[in-house]
């Protein structure tokens, strides 16, 4: 009997022993548990301030429509080289034509030598014009990009928006859910091209 009782008072010693080791990790554990529940609490109450921009709106910006100006001024540039090929290509077959009917053979096997290698020029002068004016044209896009995404940036922290829509890609907006930043983009938009300019930005 004696034997018995040494042995459950052993067994539960050590019992007690080994939930005293336990205890701290079990509190720790614990501890953990409830922080990260405090935080998801924090996330569900917090709620993503939104905003939209109208593209549409942006394209009548003075930078976007002086944008459209300025390619359409490349394409005309890197056009003209070309014309300027066509023209002499379309006088050299003039003149064959003007031999052929005087029949002068030699000089119509020499204008068709400098057609063909006319052609050749043509040809080569139009993926050089096709080439630049990508170049170009992309260029003076990424450029008005980097301008309009600081713009966007900056009346967001402004107004504390933590995401900026296009207007125009979203499906559904619930009304009075959202900010629409649109004037206050173009407006810091146009101020930064306006001063790269050195002209006085238009009153709005």
């Amino acid at each position: 009997m004696k034997k018995f009782l040494c042995l459950s008072l052993l067994t539960a010693t050590m019992a007690t022993v080994s939930l005293a080791k336990d205890a701290p990790t079990v509190v720790s554990l614990e501890k953990e548990v409830a922080s990260l529940k405090s935080e998801v609490a924090s996330l569900k109450k917090k709620t993503a301030v939104t905003a939209v921009v109208s593209a549409t709106d942006v394209a009548g910006s003075a930078e976007s429509q002086d944008l459209q100006k300025e390619i359409m001024a490349l394409r005309e540039k890197y056009e003209g080289q070309v014309i300027k090929i066509d023209n002499e290509l379309k006088a050299l077959v003039a003149q064959g034509q003007s031999a052929a009917q005087a029949k002068l053979t030699s000089k119509v096997a020499e204008i068709q030598d400098q057609i063909q290698a006319k052609q050749q020029e043509r040809e080569l002068a139009g993926k050089k014009a096709e080439r630049g004016l990508q170049t170009d044209a992309q260029a003076l896009v990424e450029k008005s990009q980097k301008r309009f995404l600081d713009a966007v940036q900056k009346v967001a922290d402004k107004k504390g928006v933590d995401v900026v829509h296009q207007r125009e890609a979203v499906l559904h907006v619930k009304p009075g859910s959202h900010l629409d930043i649109t004037k206050e983009v173009i407006g810091e938009w146009d101020k930064a091209y306006h001063g790269l300019k050195g002209k006085p930005a238009a009153k709005k």
